[in-house]
């Protein structure tokens, strides 16, 4: 599927007139970003390490929005494993009118990607005004959070230009996990992390040919489910998140299963769903993939197995830690967003739009807006 009636349905890389960098740009850098940051993940993660060893968390919170609280959800479980405390992702509007204060024995991080998440800072106001310390994650140093926050860290995995986050959300989901590592003392990442960098690699050249392979069918969604568990659930929001912003069509990330429980009485045959097959000791995934057939043809298992590719059958062999997942598999959607958006020229979005957005925001003013509306 090099090309739909003589026209290219590739986008390689960065705009070749305006040599602007692109989503698919950010997603070829990100395997280089991951080595950088496992390479200095010591250095890069201390000032969080520090911070968790000194409060010794019962529950930590990380208060986050949109890319960066699926980021947040797909580091969450193994950092859960390793501190041996209570992880709660959660959304800075909800703690701020909800939660508001912390315990002695709860600590908070706020992330913000852009660092311009005006929800995210109100968080970060919130929680200092109760006298705790005011801790911000964000990729830009000079952005509007560091002026409010009492500690600021860099995730180390540079900036991004494009208004749609890729290679971020792979690089907050790995700070996340390495300051966990940190935490606990280990002097070197084990070995699964380089294992997930190679897999990271090799799911962004075979999501090239997922695209070509499949770009008639991807360019007739309609609606998308995207089923995973633990981590893999976080793998599911963010590929329901870039798909709904992007194609602009429904996309919904459900637990896998729980779309037993209400999701799947959606299904016709005109349903796509995704199933995140990371676990080889779990068969639910592969089960509710089986049983898709009758209803859709338009059932994918996308499994980390060293399964026989099928036409809906997406196999990157590299069986991780399931907890690391979302650092290999992140790619496929990440691409598949952007191909498809690419194809259908959907960048601009309803006229009506820029008036809802004149009217309220969810970034401070000195954002410079990036997304087409």
């Amino acid at each position: 599927c090099e090309a739909v009636n003589g026209k290219s349905v590739f986008n390689k890389g960065a705009n070749k007139l305006s040599g602007k960098k692109n989503m698919i740009s950010y997603i070829a850098e990100t395997p280089g970003a991951m080595l950088s940051q496992l390479s200095n993940f010591r250095d890069l993660t201390k000032g969080v390490s520090n911070l968790l060893r000194q409060n010794k968390p019962r529950i930590l919170y990380l208060i986050a929005s949109g890319s960066s609280f699926n980021a947040a959800c797909c580091a969450a479980p193994f950092m859960r494993n390793l501190l041996q405390c209570e992880i709660i992702p959660i959304m800075p509007y909800s703690f701020t009118n909800r939660r508001k204060c912390l315990k002695n024995d709860e600590l908070s991080i706020v992330i913000s990607q852009s660092g311009y998440s005006s929800s995210s800072i109100n968080a970060l106001r919130c929680v200092a005004q109760n006298g705790r310390d005011a801790i911000a994650l964000t990729c830009d140093m000079h952005s509007d959070i560091v002026k409010a926050a009492d500690y600021v860290f860099d995730v180390g995995c540079g900036e991004e230009s494009a208004g749609y986050v890729t290679k971020s959300v792979t690089g907050i989901a790995l700070f996340l996990m390495l300051s966990a590592l940190n935490t606990t003392g280990s002097e070197k990442p084990p070995s699964d992390f380089h294992f997930a960098i190679e897999g990271n690699q090799v799911c962004i050249q075979k999501a090239q040919c997922f695209w070509q392979d499949h770009c008639e069918e991807m360019t007739s969604l309609t609606e998308v489910m995207l089923c995973g568990c633990s981590a893999g659930l976080g793998t599911a929001q963010e590929g329901a998140l870039k798909l709904s912003e992007t194609v602009q069509i429904p996309a919904f990330a459900y637990e896998t299963e729980e779309f037993l429980h209400g999701p799947n009485l959606r299904l016709t045959p005109l349903s796509t769903v995704f199933l995140i097959d990371d676990d080889a000791t779990q068969i639910r995934p592969r089960e509710i993939f089986s049983a898709l057939a009758a209803v859709t043809q338009h059932g994918f298992l996308i499994t980390l197995t060293d399964l026989p590719e099928t036409h809906n059958i997406f196999s990157i062999p590299y069986a991780v830690n399931p907890d690391l997942s979302p650092l290999v598999m992140l790619p496929l959607f990440q691409t598949l967003a952007y191909q498809i958006t690419e194809a259908k020229h959907l960048w601009y979005k309803h006229p009506l739009l820029k008036g809802f957005e004149e009217k309220i925001s969810g970034k401070t003013e000195n954002y410079i807006q990036r997304e087409r509306l």
